[in-house]
Order: structure tokens, then sequence, then C-alpha cells
């Protein structure tokens, strides 16, 4: 399976369970791994038929962004779940860090596919 990545996406977001936390809005970042069979699109050379990952990213941050979740593991399990529902994608790898919470940096890294949800 082909990978289309996403690195350092960097996120804000009202997250956590102390209620400092839940003040204002953290640092958050994201990775993200989407398996999506390349081939057509890599022949064709044409982007309608392929993942538009500026479209994906701006999905990201929008929903990231007005979310109130307490867990790190039920942002990105949620995340998980809206991105195999939205896209063509197979499956994914997605790791959620909270770099400002405490060195090193803290976090969850999951794995879905598009039949498991």
């Amino acid at each position: 399976m082909d990978i289309i990545f996403i690195r350092s996406l960097e996120l804000a977001a009202v997250i956590g369970v102390y209620e400092a936390e839940r003040k204002t809005a953290q640092r958050l970042v994201v990775d993200l791994e989407l398996g999506f069979d390349t081939r057509r699109p890599a022949v064709s050379d044409n982007v309608a038929q392929t993942l538009d990952y500026q479209q994906i990213a701006s999905d990201i941050d929008q929903y990231v962004g007005s979310s109130k979740f307490y867990l790190v593991e039920s942002l990105a399990n949620a995340l998980a779940a809206r991105l195999l529902a939205r896209y063509p994608i197979e499956n994914l790898k997605l790791t959620l860090t909270k770099p400002d919470v405490m060195a090193p940096d803290v976090g969850v890294r999951i794995y879905r596919e598009s039949d498991t949800l």
C-alpha cells in the first residue's frame, strides 16, 4: 500500500483533564500516514484523482480547533474516524502529540483501517 503523509501539522485545541488545561487552547502536533493507492494518479498526473493533502490538513485544523475532548486518545480516535469516512483511504496511522505538556513529548499513535470503525 502506498502512503501519502502529512508531518508536523501544528494545531491548537482545548484538550486535557485538568482545569488549567481547559482554559486555553494547547499546541498539538499531528503526523499522519494515509494508505492510498497512488498508481492511478501517478499515471494520469491528474490531481483530481489523488488525495488533496491541503484540503485534508484544513479539515483536520478545523475539526481539532473546534473540539473539546479531554483525552488525546479520544481526539485521535474521532479524527481517524472522520478521515476514513470522508476520504478514499484504506487505512491510516495517526500520531497526536502534546509537545508542551512535558519533556519528552507525550501523545498517542493509533492505526485504523476503513473497515474496522
